[in-house]
């Protein structure tokens, strides 16, 4: 008598296994399912845009940050390495102050100008940071079309970590259309030389 009975229940455990197995399935399915639909609905990359004067602080992350120092220039001086433009060099300084508990730090900029988007020049690396109680400058350098600096804008942002939300500065540099060939034959006739590594020094 015990040996249909064991039979038996062994054939109810396979059959609730087999459920449970199902279920999880549907539910790592429908869990699945949800999420490509939250990615499908959920809003694009959403960030503060403050515009900043040159050589005027703005607020940025814990701290400040300061552009200022505009030049144009054909050829970039590193060290013992030079390089030169077909177009035109657009140099920007860039200072970040961290005047609370935390670092501060640009990790990611692009110039806008007549309707085009560059990003730095190899020979400048685009990241500013410092630690608190300290600021820290440095140059970013965009290798630009000559004929098209009118409006020429920098914007800067911490790019280090992945997140839905962060602040961008931007900042028009004074280029207009009135000034801009002005602009353009003083950088034919400039070299501009761009310094090892940051300048970093306390607040004062």
């Amino acid at each position: 008598m015990s040996a249909p009975v064991q039979t038996r229940a062994g054939r109810g455990w396979r059959t609730v296994a087999r459920s449970r197995v199902l279920a999880a399935a549907v539910s790592v399915l429908l869990v699945a399912v949800a999420m490509i639909a939250y990615r499908l609905s959920e809003p694009r990359l959403r960030y503060d845009l403050s515009t900043a004067q040159l050589d005027q602080p703005v607020a940025f992350g814990s701290g400040r940050v300061v552009v200022s120092e505009v030049r144009t220039a054909r050829a970039l001086h590193e060290r013992d390495e030079v390089t030169t433009s077909v177009g035109l060099f657009v140099v920007v300084r860039v200072t970040v102050q961290a005047t609370g508990r935390d670092k501060v730090a640009v990790a990611d900029s692009q110039l806008q100008a007549a309707g085009r988007t560059y990003t730095p020049v190899e020979t400048t690396t685009g990241l500013v940071s410092a630690p608190p109680g300290f600021q820290s400058s440095d140059d970013i350098a965009f290798e630009v079309d000559p004929g098209g600096l009118a409006g020429a804008t920098l914007t800067v942002w911490d790019g280090g970590f992945v997140t839905r939300y962060e602040q961008r500065v931007q900042a028009p540099l004074g280029i207009t259309s009135a000034n801009a060939e002005r602009w353009a034959a003083a950088g034919r006739e400039s070299e501009v030389t761009l310094t090892s590594q940051p300048d970093t020094r306390a607040l004062p």
